[in-house]
């Protein structure tokens, strides 16, 4: 553009008031895309709000239920544990913890082993390895079938 500002003068002259307008509407255009990009960015800025809000608003709902969750296990009579799939111990009660690890030299840590639970356990309470090596693959089984419930009682 400013080539054809150049060309509708005579040769050697600049048509100055042509060029400045060209300028003068680069800049304005230059100007109105940056305002623009502002707004966008604040629309952006608006739905990034509203997300992390939302995010928000669902992790502290999610603690509120774990909460929930975790004093009504606590709060069951019985000593009571959870496995997941991989048979990771995933939340337990303080009664649990009594019965099983009392005499224990460990203490219940989320993660254990369904396995290791008990070889950990059964020897503080008097039993010898040759008597949980029989006794745990029967538990196992039932405990990864679901075929019964087992309770044992203090």
């Amino acid at each position: 553009q400013i080539e054809l500002a150049c060309l509708d003068t005579a040769p050697g002259d600049i048509d100055y008031r042509h060029l400045f307008s060209m300028i003068s509407g680069t800049y304005r255009k230059a100007e109105e895309d940056r305002q623009n990009a502002r707004q966008n960015a604040g629309l952006m800025g608006d739905e990034v709000r509203n997300l992390y809000s939302s995010v928000e608003k669902q992790a502290s709902a999610r603690v509120r239920a774990e909460v929930r969750l975790s004093e009504a296990i606590e709060a069951l009579d019985q000593g009571f544990a959870y496995f997941d799939a991989d048979d990771r111990l995933v939340a337990y009660n303080s009664k649990y913890q009594d019965i099983f690890f009392s005499n224990a030299a460990h203490k219940v840590t989320y993660g254990i082993h369904f396995e290791k639970l008990f070889m950990v356990t059964l020897p503080a309470a008097g039993y010898r390895i040759q008597e949980i090596k029989g006794f745990v693959p029967k538990v196992q089984f039932e405990h990864r079938a679901a075929v019964s419930r087992r309770e044992v009682g203090v």
